[in-house]
């Protein structure tokens, strides 16, 4: 959710539920249930989209904290189930990110940068923190009463590694270069949206007995604006 505290301050809530599916040789588990809540506040710095202008761009930045809400103890079989498959962190974090847009006619780029840093739950454990970034081209099209924003980009990700307590924990973190494109549809007050990411450069820290590797990513989305 979204909302304009003033023209030049946005307020967002991101609550989300989360399903989680997890086929491995030591534990077969699906978990369901509510995630992190988080909140957040970006403040406009530079607006000209809304000139009648061929040229325009608009800078955003800010942050927010992330709230402890999901569970982060679930076990299985007496173990505890791997912390990157809990609901939650167990942890307060805190975000911040930054949002550059330029239109040219149509056209335009979008780049955008965000850095989370994470605390200890009270297991004393202690996520990477986690880095990224992208940029993205897409152009504007309109037919009738439909609007399309097809883009394609690049997308980095970078995280640290896992820390219980004091002990570097072996497969986790490391870093990856993704290479999307996807489809904004708008029709009145309502925005389809379609995404897909696809590795073209990974590098996870993991030990001879394992091999991490990320494949292609999906995201569909639906917006409602008041």
């Amino acid at each position: 959710g979204r909302y304009y505290l003033t023209k030049r301050i946005q307020l967002f809530a991101f609550i989300p539920y989360v399903y989680n599916d997890m086929n491995g040789t030591d534990q077969v588990v699906s978990a369901q249930g509510l995630g992190d809540i988080s909140v957040m506040a970006n403040y406009l710095l530079i607006n000209t989209g809304e000139e009648k202008t061929t040229f325009r761009h608009t800078l955003i930045a800010g942050g927010g904290i992330k709230l402890p809400t999901g569970r982060y103890d679930l076990e299985d079989k007496g173990k505890i189930i791997n912390r990157n498959f809990q609901m939650g962190t167990g942890s307060v974090d805190f975000n911040v990110n930054a949002v550059y847009t330029m239109r040219y006619k149509k056209s335009g780029v979008n780049l955008e940068t965000g850095y989370k840093i994470n605390t200890r739950n009270s297991y004393n454990y202690l996520f990477g923190n986690q880095y990224r970034a992208s940029a993205q081209l897409f152009f504007w099209q309109k037919a009738g009463f439909l609007s399309f924003l097809p883009h394609g980009g690049v997308n980095y990700e970078q995280a640290a590694m896992h820390l219980d307590g004091d002990i570097i924990q072996t497969n986790t973190g490391g870093t990856a270069w993704l290479a999307s494109g996807g489809m904004d549809i708008y029709v009145s007050r309502f925005t389809v949206g379609f995404n897909y990411q696809k590795p073209i450069s990974q590098r996870y820290n993991s030990d001879v007995t394992a091999e991490i590797l990320s494949k292609g990513r999906w995201t569909a989305s639906l917006t409602y604006n008041f």
